[in-house]
């Protein structure tokens, strides 16, 4: 037979389990450490829910106007959220900048490492420029407003950077070379680096009027001679660029 609704125990009473019996000390205890543990991990899920829908509300913003344009306020009242989290969850604008950044570059970073179904090593190293334009064409506005409006701070630019050493240390394996690069392919790279996000940018801002084939080429042609040049004439990197023709 099934049991009714279980009534709280009148004040001054000892709650009893269910053969009448009251609960020890022990397990009465328990049971008070249970409670808070269940509550803070609803807080906390509550909590993260309104952290991802601060960044992401922080995203559109940014990614739509310069950085300078929005405030705080912007930000809490696109996410539909009181006026202080952002600040009470990420420290002020700047500091919400620099989340929304990090999903970007952990996005980034995750669809451009080199896949071996690609094919061989010429065939990754194009994949992988393949995947960056592919990436910012599908989201132009990460690249023409996000990635252009940051403020220029050093945590900005760590994170950044972060993203950039890793993509260099994945071609640097691929090319079975040091990935602690000495100085003159270090510079190479990091010219590389910057071409190919002003390539991006400069194909965004107009119509995409270059065939992607093209610029996948262009992007693995420029960074093979690069290295050929910083390295004196890798063999691994000629080769790759052979096998591309």
């Amino acid at each position: 037979m099934g049991l009714g609704p279980r009534l709280s125990p009148e004040e001054g009473e000892s709650p009893t389990s269910e053969d009448g019996v009251a609960p020890s000390a022990t397990l009465r205890k328990k049971a008070s450490r249970r409670a808070p543990r269940s509550s803070a991990s609803s807080a906390g899920q509550r909590a993260d829910d309104r952290r991802q829908k601060i960044v992401s509300a922080a995203l559109q913003l940014f990614s739509t106007q310069a950085y300078d344009d929005i405030s705080i306020d912007d930000i809490a009242a696109a996410a539909n959220v009181a006026h202080g989290l952002p600040s009470y969850y990420f420290g002020g604008k700047r500091g919400l900048y620099v989340a929304v950044l990090k999903v970007v570059q952990e996005d980034l970073q995750a669809l451009t490492r080199p896949i071996l179904t690609d094919g061989d090593t010429a065939a990754q190293i194009r994949g992988m420029a393949r995947r960056h334009l592919e990436y910012f064409r599908a989201h132009p506005e990460l690249m023409l407003g996000l990635l252009a409006s940051t403020p220029g701070d050093a945590a900005s630019r760590a994170v950044s950077e972060g993203t950039h050493r890793a993509g260099e240390r994945e071609l640097l394996r691929l090319l079975d070379l040091p990935v602690d690069p000495p100085p003159l392919l270090r510079t190479a790279l990091r010219g590389c680096r910057g071409y190919l996000y002003q390539l991006t940018a400069d194909w965004l801002t107009n119509g995409e009027d270059v065939p992607l084939d093209e610029l996948v080429e262009l992007c693995f042609e420029v960074t093979m001679v690069a290295v050929e040049h910083a390295t004196g004439g890798l063999p691994l990197a000629s080769e790759a660029r052979r096998s591309a023709r």
